[in-house]
């Protein structure tokens, strides 16, 4: 979906001030958003990229805005406990005494408890990481050199095919393999897995004369985000 997490190329959002010496977490509350991610993560109550879409389509443009990291976090996980019948709605309310984080957390920790061996099965997950890869046999489309243009598409849901290089030409890098495709994975259609290529393209095919005649930048892109260039 064309929302404002894609906000690759637009102007007028002001500089980006580095934070020196910035540490990973700036509140005390967010170790435990973290964590509790993680934990719903692994036991598998949702996918990644069911996590990422939610985080998209659940938030305004002003409070995305507005929301720290790990307050997007907090939101995304909250409402797919819910949606999920993990966690109820009333009991989030009935905590409304409490501050709205502590609230969302408390509603939240009941929901991970799991087997005593939970903490054991998230260490090993953590270490390992989800396997993404499907060898499922598919002939790639296109191969190193290929020269293909981004589709020009706007999807109600979830995509990784950035705005900013939809229609852009570029050059096929490398062929990863077969993987899942994340626009299907966050709606709930399975993995439809597809051949995933590494695609350079130029700057100035992308930014305009703005950008330095030797940059490039290279991502990582499905076969059904790409069609041969004419």
């Amino acid at each position: 979906m064309n929302g404002i997490q894609d906000m690759g190329g637009m102007q007028g959002a002001g500089p980006i001030a580095p934070e020196k010496g910035e540490t990973a977490f700036h509140e005390s509350w967010e170790p435990n958003v973290y964590a509790i991610a993680l934990a719903c993560l692994g036991q598998g109550l949702f996918n990644l990229n069911e996590f990422r879409f939610v985080i998209e389509r659940d938030m305004s443009w002003a409070r995305y805005l507005e929301s720290g990291y790990y307050e997007k976090w907090l939101t995304g996980v909250v409402t797919l406990l819910t949606e999920k019948g993990i966690i109820r709605r009333e009991d989030l309310e009935a905590n409304q005494k409490k501050s709205t984080k502590q609230a969302k957390r408390a509603a939240i920790a009941g929901s991970t408890g799991g087997p005593s061996n939970l903490t054991r099965r998230l260490e090993e997950w953590i270490r390992q990481g989800d396997v993404w890869t499907r060898p499922t046999g598919q002939t790639p489309r296109f191969k190193t050199g290929d020269k293909i243009v981004a589709r020009v598409m706007n999807p109600p849901g979830h995509t990784r095919l950035p705005r900013y290089v939809r229609g852009r030409p570029g050059i096929v890098e490398r062929f990863h393999g077969i993987y899942v495709l994340p626009d299907a994975n966050a709606m709930g259609r399975g993995d439809d897995p597809q051949p995933l290529y590494a695609v350079k393209f130029a700057a100035r095919d992308v930014w305009g004369e703005q950008a330095g005649p030797r940059d490039t930048l290279c991502l990582t892109l499905w076969e059904s985000y790409l069609e041969p260039a004419s």
